[in-house]
């Protein structure tokens, strides 16, 4: 069996004495060296930070190309079409007959 090492860079982050004693209690709770329970909360910001700038990033995209050719493509949205029309996915047993609906896509 071969274990992989991975390099980790060491960090001084001051913290106060209130945020200090809150780390410490919680790694307490869980039974994590304050370190390990410190680390594992960084990587879990980090990991949310990253997901909300994508989002945020998204959204830029979305507001700056809404109405243009970007926003829509006719072809893509027909063969989308075709294949919700005409090969279906099993979803649609699940709804009542009453509340389904029938639709169709026109391209120019």
């Amino acid at each position: 069996m071969t274990l992989l090492a991975t390099k980790s860079q060491l960090i001084t982050v001051s913290l106060s004495s209130r945020v200090h004693t809150v780390l410490s209690e919680e790694a307490k709770i869980r039974g994590q060296d304050i370190s390990d329970f410190a680390r594992d909360l960084f990587e879990d910001a980090l990991s949310k930070y990253h997901r909300a700038k994508v989002d945020a990033d998204m959204q830029a995209f979305v507001a700056e190309y809404a109405g243009t050719e970007w926003d829509f493509d006719p072809a893509l949205a027909a063969a989308g079409a075709e294949v919700i029309l005409h090969e279906p996915s099993g979803f649609e047993k699940n709804i009542p007959e009453h509340l389904r609906v029938e639709f169709h896509l026109e391209t120019r």
